[in-house]
This record gives C-alpha cells, structure tokens and sequence, in this order.
C-alpha cells in the first residue's frame, strides 16, 4: 500500500525538530524542510484530481470550488504571518505547529461526510500548509552565510520544481487505484 505521506511530516519533525538529530548537518535539513512542502503540495494536486470522484460520492456539487478556494487563500493569508511569527518565537516551534495543524486537517478530511465539513477541513490543511510555505527560504537564510544562500535557495526551489513534476505523475498514479 506505501507510506502514508503524512508519515514524512511525523519522521521530520521527530529526528529534525525534537531529537535534535542530523540538525548540524546543513544539507539533511534542507532535505526535510523540502520534504515537508512536498507533502503540502502534493495534497493539493491529489484533491484536485480526485475532487469530482469525492463530490460524487457526498454529495455537495455547490460547494465544489469552496475546497479549492478555502485552502489556497488561507494558504497564502498564513505564508507572511507565519514568517514574521516565526522571527518572534523561533522556528522550530512555528514550523512544527504548522505540520501539526496540517495534520490534524489531512486527518479530517478524510472522516469528512459532507462538503461543508471538507470545505473547513480543507480551510484548516491550508492554515497548515500556510505556516510551513515559507521555512525553505527562512531556513535557508538562517543556516548559510550570504554568499551561499542564493544557491542553496535556487536548488531548493529546483527540487521543488522537480518535486512537482513528480507530484503530478503520483496523484495520476493514485487516482487510477
């Protein structure tokens, strides 16, 4: 059946955040911070796919454009403001909470029995996926010295890109089981 993809967000956050392991290592934190977007961005391409098949099966066709629409503004409102959060009461704990909160959302979603539920369930994944949006760039600021950062963030955004190539290609492959 394969790993859960919010399996990643437990593992990083346990060995990176409360362990303290593998944290002088630079580049295996950069891995997870990327790891952690890759689930956030991956949930959104699945719902998209999927969206007509979970409208079919609960009903609540006017409310299809709200599970979209509830996710991505939230998403962006919590971007800046988890940012500036995270200056005043560390990083650690700010991009913890927001893999917390996405989790607690992905769970939802899934106990969802009507679309209003999914539309706030959705609304809460958001709000997570809006806290950790910005921890690659600001991890990347606090661990390299200037003359590295603008690699280090160029590749981050690569592996992003190429995270979402990959995305697309596993939601195809999902919605087809």
């Amino acid at each position: 059946m394969g790993v859960c993809p919010d399996a990643w967000l437990i593992m990083v956050y346990h060995l990176v955040l409360q362990e303290g392991l593998l944290v002088n290592n630079r580049v295996t934190v950069m891995i997870s911070i990327v790891l952690a977007m890759l689930v956030s961005s991956m949930d959104t391409t699945i719902a998209n796919t999927t969206m007509p098949i979970i409208v079919g099966e609960i009903g609540g066709n006017e409310w299809f454009a709200w599970a979209f629409t509830s996710y991505m503004v939230l998403s962006t409102v919590m971007a800046p403001v988890a940012g500036r959060v995270s200056d005043l009461y560390g990083r650690k704990a700010i991009l913890g909470a927001g893999i917390i909160v996405f989790m607690i959302g992905s769970v939802l979603c899934g106990f969802s029995q009507s679309m209003l539920q999914l539309v706030l369930f959705r609304a809460l994944q958001g709000i997570g996926a809006g806290i950790m949006m910005p921890f690659p760039s600001i991890i990347a600021g606090d661990l390299y010295p200037v003359e590295e950062r603008g690699k280090v963030q160029a590749l981050s955004q690569e592996c992003g890109d190429l995270l979402q190539c990959l995305r697309r290609c596993l939601a195809l492959f999902l919605s087809r089981i």
